[in-house]
């Protein structure tokens, strides 16, 4: 039986490590699609946005173009930065699995920018709606609970050495 259970796992551990290139190329599949639902949501909230965007911050109001330019900014900034990540973590032969991590910080970043962008939007558009933006705060928590999911899933698979 023992002998049995062993080859089982040796099977597993086999078949984990001849997943690891799928699960790369569908970390780059929700990329790309988190990419375009990003870029979709900021171009749609540009357009509907007034002239003028209220932040309730102690801030003075900040330019719709201002806006749309500071988040496209951010964009580049986050993937300049993901991309550096993931091509050192690719030469240093890292843990598969903390590789696989890595990988999936740029569509966890994008999601939560995506999450933010849309409650902004929702936020100055509340008088042309009939949605009350006050329905959709938990957004800005949910953005905040993804991060620091992947940041969890990061240090266990970083302390399994997996």
């Amino acid at each position: 039986m023992k002998v049995l259970v062993d080859a089982l796992c040796l099977q597993m551990i086999s078949f984990l490590r001849h997943t690891f290139a799928p699960m790369i190329n569908a970390v780059k599949i929700v990329r790309l699609v988190m990419t375009v639902f990003l870029l979709a949501i900021l171009l749609v909230s540009y357009a509907y946005l007034p002239l003028t965007i209220d932040t309730n911050l102690d801030t003075p109001r900040l330019g719709r173009d201002h806006f749309f330019y500071g988040a496209m900014g951010l964009f580049l900034v986050l993937n300049l930065i993901t991309y550096f990540l993931r091509f050192f973590v690719d030469r240093i032969n890292a843990p598969q699995y903390s590789r696989v991590a890595v990988h999936a910080l740029a569509p966890v970043l994008y999601f939560a920018m995506t999450l933010l962008i849309g409650f902004l939007a929702l936020l100055n558009n509340a008088s042309a709606t009939e949605v009350e933006p006050a329905d959709f705060f938990y957004l800005n928590y949910l953005s905040s609970f993804v991060l620091i999911a992947w940041f969890v899933v990061f240090l266990f698979v970083s302390i399994r050495k997996v």
